[in-house]
């Protein structure tokens, strides 16, 4: 057994990372979060994975190039967000503007709700990758931030 570990722990540091979580937050008592205001990302295709097999893939790139500077509200991005729901039998649907907007709209509305702060780091990042999209260089970021605060 020993052999088997120690072969694994040589191993270890040539294999990518795939998933790191910090868990002590998970154990926290959930709180109120209020949403961040967007912040500036780097231009990448996100993967989000939520319960239940749902899956959202938001593209940021495609028209900028992979790492590219995005502020949301500003940087024009024609880019789009696609839905698979499997259990549904939803495969890759590409979500319309105002479908885009429901979504947003609904993460701001999670914010009212206690949750660990692991949660409220991933909504934002989800929210401000989804703002880039809709609002695709629109210059309305901080009022459609502070239109949906809760």
């Amino acid at each position: 057994m020993q052999i088997r570990v120690q072969q694994i722990l040589q191993k270890l540091p040539t294999l990518d990372i795939l998933v790191l979580d910090e868990l002590t937050d998970s154990l926290s008592e959930p709180k109120i979060h209020k949403p961040e205001l967007p912040q500036p990302f780097a231009a990448a295709r996100f993967k989000v994975g939520f319960e239940r097999g749902i899956l959202l893939i938001i593209e940021t790139e495609e028209r900028i190039g992979h790492m590219a500077d995005i502020v949301p509200g500003k940087t024009v991005i024609d880019g789009y967000v696609e839905l698979t729901a499997t259990q549904s039998g939803i495969n890759n649907y590409r979500l319309s503007a105002s479908e885009v907007q429901y979504l947003i709209e609904a993460i701001y509305t999670r914010f009212a709700a206690p949750m660990n702060l692991t949660q409220a780091d991933a909504l934002n990042f989800v929210k401000d990758r989804l703002l880039a999209v809709y609002l695709n260089g629109n210059d309305q970021l901080a009022e459609f931030h502070r239109k949906h605060l809760p």
